[in-house]
């Protein structure tokens, strides 16, 4: 295996995603797909945006934040299990919230791997998603600059 080797980050790309839950997900394609099939069309949607920037030579060098709703363990281990079984790179727990997100502040491979954080809990409809958004963007630049003191950048 190669050895981790940390590199200065080119800034931060951050996907916001809701979790595929059965009768949350993709709720109008359901008289159509099913609860089971709206599911799978979510995760596939998701899994083709993660797999597109996790290829992408010139996002190499960039951070790259995945922030889920619901924000709780059940969403953690979601995302978890998605990322995982798409072989993307979580490195180690990370410190930089309560709920334990999982942070990529080391290169594995030839580029740098994914952050799960969570979102704020609440309904997602909400005219207070502007401030879990505001909320994500302080942590997501906490993780920045965490990660920019270990690499001394």
């Amino acid at each position: 295996s190669k050895p981790l080797v940390r590199v200065p980050q080119n800034g931060a790309i951050v996907v916001v995603a809701k979790c595929p839950i059965p009768g949350k997900s993709k709720t109008r394609l359901i008289p159509l797909l099913g609860e089971d099939g709206t599911v799978e069309l979510a995760r596939s949607m998701l899994s083709d945006v993660l797999l597109t920037l996790d290829g992408c030579p010139a996002l190499e060098n960039v951070h790259k934040i995945l922030l889920y709703a619901p924000g709780n363990d059940t969403g953690l281990t979601i995302m978890k299990g998605i990322v995982n079984q798409l072989h993307l790179s979580l490195v180690k727990e990370s410190s930089h919230h309560n709920k334990g997100p999982f942070s990529s502040s080391a290169r594995t491979g030839d580029k740098l791997g994914w952050d799960l954080l969570p979102m704020l809990e609440g309904d997602l409809k909400a005219s207070d998603l502007g401030s879990k958004l505001e909320d994500a963007l302080v942590k997501a630049r906490k993780i920045m600059d965490t990660n920019q003191s270990r690499v001394g950048g």
